[in-house]
């Protein structure tokens, strides 16, 4: 969980935390994200850290992550096939569908500042 919140919420968040109060966290990175420019996003996404921190944090795949280097080596873009950045970053079961894909222009690149390491 350290990779995920030193790189992708403390760069986001105003003030050093004590604690880390997810909740107010996740907001604050919200309203930031949401400045910065039109993301669809919303706090309650956040729930599949769950899944997603030890498939790419904890294994440190920030290459093929798509808060990190992003997607490109993972993504198929094929209609009707299992999507595989969802399978491979949270084991999520997804149909691909390349002409509505939010992951697919990568807007997210690069958020996490671990990546840069």
């Amino acid at each position: 969980m350290s990779i995920f919140r030193e790189g992708l919420f403390k760069p986001y968040i105003e003030n050093e935390r004590k604690t880390w109060d997810m909740p107010r966290t996740i907001r604050e990175i919200y309203n930031h994200i949401n400045k910065i420019g039109s993301i669809s996003f919303y706090p309650e996404q956040l729930d599949v850290t769950f899944d997603f921190v030890p498939r790419m944090c904890q294994r440190e795949m920030c290459a093929v992550c798509f808060f990190g280097g992003g997607i490109k080596k993972v993504c198929h873009e094929k209609e009707g096939l299992l999507c595989p950045v969802v399978i491979y970053s949270c084991g999520y079961k997804h149909l691909c569908d390349p002409y509505n894909c939010e992951f697919r222009n990568d807007s997210v690149r690069r958020f996490c500042k671990s990546s840069f390491k």
